[in-house]
């Protein structure tokens, strides 16, 4: 649990006052990951005389902070951010966030691996939107929370919703790094069984990462996918050009596009047909048999 301690000399977690943001809210969240009840006080300075094992982010200058000259360090861009750093930076800066996620992460997912797929899928974005590196669309959000000129209410209410709303976020986080993990083998083998650009999945799980960001050369010529959808039927989806971005590497048929039941049937040719979304980059049948002759029209068109 996570208090907001308005006495600093009974909080054991400083960081600062005013205006807050993603990088200290997030850096909350994971310091109650590893000590579960945290009392926080946000201060204009770091008092004097601390109680006994404080730990200081995002003000002071020590080292789970990053305003000092020069900074506080920085890690290889992900491939995520390659590329889509200002000043076309290789290296995304520490903020408090990822220098208290460098120090405890490994701990709380309790495994390096999935502590680096965090940092690189999400710590980073938080850094770098702190730093000006890269917007980032979650660090705006988090900033709402705080409140605007003309409202009176506490800053410090305002930074333990902030922080309620991110807990949930990085709940979703850590789950998504395990999941991705488990299903990495299931992919990777049917990355192997893939053939002419048809890659099949028994059941729904994350793969767009691991298509790209796998070593088997296969992985490469994969253009569509075909899984069991979690409404009803089977799902034929492209495999996107790059990761992250629109766009596709192949595009389903124009003449597909918006249609659904009858009217799509009558053009594919397929009996169980039932829907393609206009920007062609699903298709939808009832049966897995299905499904697999319309993947195959969509890569010989």
């Amino acid at each position: 649990m996570i208090t907001i301690e308005k006495n600093w000399k009974k909080a054991h977690f400083i960081t600062h006052a005013g205006k807050f943001h993603a990088d200290e809210v997030f850096a909350t969240v994971i310091l109650e990951q590893v000590y579960n009840d945290i009392a926080v006080a946000r201060v204009e300075a770091v008092p004097p005389e601390l109680p006994e094992g404080a730990v200081v982010y995002d003000i002071g200058y020590g080292k789970f902070d990053h305003h000092q000259k020069g900074g506080n360090g920085s890690r290889p861009a992900s491939e995520e951010l390659e590329g889509q750093l200002r000043d076309d930076a290789t290296e995304v800066m520490y903020a408090s966030c990822g220098l208290i996620w460098a120090k405890y992460g490994a701990e709380i997912m309790d495994s390096p691996e999935l502590a680096q797929y965090i940092d690189e899928t999400f710590i980073q974005l938080i850094d770098a939107g702190d730093n000006g590196q890269k917007n980032y669309v979650l660090s705006d959000i988090i900033e709402k929370f705080n409140p605007t000129w003309n409202e009176k209410t506490d800053p410090d209410v305002c930074f333990a919703e902030a922080v309620k709303v991110a807990k949930l976020i990085f709940k979703r986080v850590m789950a998504g790094a395990k999941s991705n993990l488990a299903a990495r083998s299931i992919v990777e083998q049917a990355i192997e069984d893939s053939e002419d650009g048809l890659m099949v999945l028994d059941k729904y799980m994350t793969y767009e990462e691991l298509v790209h960001n796998s070593d088997n050369p296969k992985a490469k010529d994969i253009l569509f996918v075909v899984y069991p959808s979690n409404r009803a039927g089977y799902n034929v989806r492209a495999v996107s050009a790059s990761l992250g971005e629109f766009g596709n590497r192949k595009d389903l048929p124009a003449e597909w596009a918006g249609l659904s039941g009858s009217a799509l049937q009558e053009v594919t040719g397929v009996e169980t047909a039932a829907f393609c979304h206009n920007s062609r980059f699903l298709v939808v049948a009832s049966t897995l048999e299905d499904a697999l002759k319309l993947a195959k029209l969509a890569i010989e068109a």
